[in-house]
């Protein structure tokens, strides 16, 4: 975990392990040490520096995957500390932790209104890497999280319900988003490693807390590669967009696609890049438009940027 109950750092020493809490050193037993550790990760004891607990050497911080978390409350001008959500969702059985990548939402209808739900996944072991996806949801404005279940605790696989501690690779869900339907049900977009190379769907009832009804749409190819996908808010029909390398072989083919049944069926589309297409996001902009960030090939070194209407999507050049 590399971390306490309470969320502070767990640091080795040579000899022995201590708990980083408010800037000082505790013994596992709860006394107070001789050591202070600096915002830098430098260790003092009295004003000697005797280490630093992210190079290592006399004092390391526990090695871990860690989920963290930073807000801004000025439009993205400053940021908050980054904070570890390791104690509030990380479970002892996860190595790997990590975010969508994407964007999460916030619920607007029915029960659940006003849940901030953010996608991520998480590995079981480090070899072979056992991958599955969840949601994490907060119901006081990100002050405290709570993990819910991967889609891969209750599909059916070969006639038996699976277990995220036992899939094999064929079944790992990993990188995924999440859109919110009109009646307030959740609708989640997985990709997989299943060799159909379909992008894997499930549905929520419960604001991402369990999935049901899982399925792959054979009318989405994906190459094991992210998808994003975002609902369109305040529009005259519930429409979604979704982009992602339409390829079932190869990473290639960036393909934006818009719906207008809450992201059950895509009658239009349209390829926005026909040959290296990796990751992406997608954003509604002020003017209406829709606004894509994208990786342009597979050094994955750059990313661009466009933006398109949804009258594009259906063809009309505006």
């Amino acid at each position: 975990m590399g971390e306490d109950s309470e969320g502070n750092r767990i640091v080795n020493g040579k000899i022995r392990k201590y708990v980083l809490k408010n800037g000082e050193l505790f013994f596992k037993n709860g006394k107070k040490s001789p050591y202070r550790v600096s915002e830098s990760g430098d260790v003092y004891k009295n004003e000697a520096l005797v280490g630093n607990i992210y190079t290592g050497k006399r004092f390391k911080e526990e090695s871990t995957s860690t989920l963290m978390m930073c807000y801004s409350d000025d439009d993205g001008l400053t940021w908050s500390k980054p904070q570890s959500l390791n104690s509030q969702v990380k479970k002892d059985y996860m190595s790997f932790i990590g975010p969508g990548p994407g964007n999460g939402i916030v619920l607007k209808n029915g029960e659940y209104k006003g849940r901030i739900v953010v996608p991520i996944y998480y590995g079981t072991q480090k070899f072979p890497l056992k991958l599955s996806c969840c949601v994490i949801y907060s119901d006081d404005n990100g002050i405290t999280w709570n993990l819910g279940e991967t889609p891969n605790n209750s599909r059916i696989i070969n006639g038996k319900k699976a277990s995220s501690l036992e899939i094999k690779e064929k079944d790992m869900l990993t990188e995924s988003q999440v859109i919110e339907q009109s009646d307030g049900t959740l609708k989640y977009f997985m990709r997989n490693h299943h060799p159909d190379r379909s992008i894997a769907v499930a549905y929520s009832k419960n604001g991402g807390e369990s999935w049901e009804d899982f399925s792959l749409d054979k009318n989405l190819p994906q190459p094991i590669c992210q998808t994003s996908v975002i609902k369109i808010e305040n529009a005259e029909k519930p429409y979604v967009v979704l982009l992602n390398a339409a390829n079932r072989k190869q990473r290639k083919c960036g393909t934006v696609r818009l719906s207008e049944d809450d992201g059950e069926t895509f009658p239009y589309s349209r390829v926005l890049k026909e040959d290296d297409f990796v990751y992406s996001s997608l954003a509604l902009l002020p003017d209406g438009k829709i606004g894509a960030l994208f990786e342009p090939d597979q050094e994955c070194k750059n990313i661009l940027f466009t933006k398109f209407s949804l009258e594009w999507i259906k063809g009309n050049d505006n």
